[in-house]
């Protein structure tokens, strides 16, 4: 996807760990964007996650159990194994720059 090629570009520490411990099958907390019109997007770390939710890579999961996190931020996951699989083609294709995957 174009927004993932964008981001990765410019991606700071952040989101390296985010997505590194999303593949390990960890729950991240992150503050997201809840009005984030495409067209306004830029390539900050709170966009990326929000625009992570938005296409489907993630989605938001209750997760109670870290009492550690403040307020306004958002519990995320990989939602299942094909979206995972997916983000991981995307991954190699731009690291190692092949073709997307659809």
């Amino acid at each position: 996807m174009d927004f993932l090629r964008g981001f990765l570009n410019s991606a700071g520490g952040d989101v390296i760990e985010g997505l590194y411990a999303l593949l390990s099958g960890q729950v991240i907390w992150r503050k997201l964007n809840e009005n984030l019109p495409y067209h306004e997007l830029v390539f900050s770390t709170d966009d990326f996650w929000s625009e992570m939710v938005e296409s489907g890579y993630l989605t938001r999961t209750d997760d109670t159990g870290n009492e550690d996190v403040d307020p306004g931020y958002t519990a995320l996951r990989i939602p299942d194994k094909t979206v995972k699989a997916a983000l991981i083609g995307d991954l190699v294709s731009y690291l190692f720059g092949g073709k997307e995957t659809e």
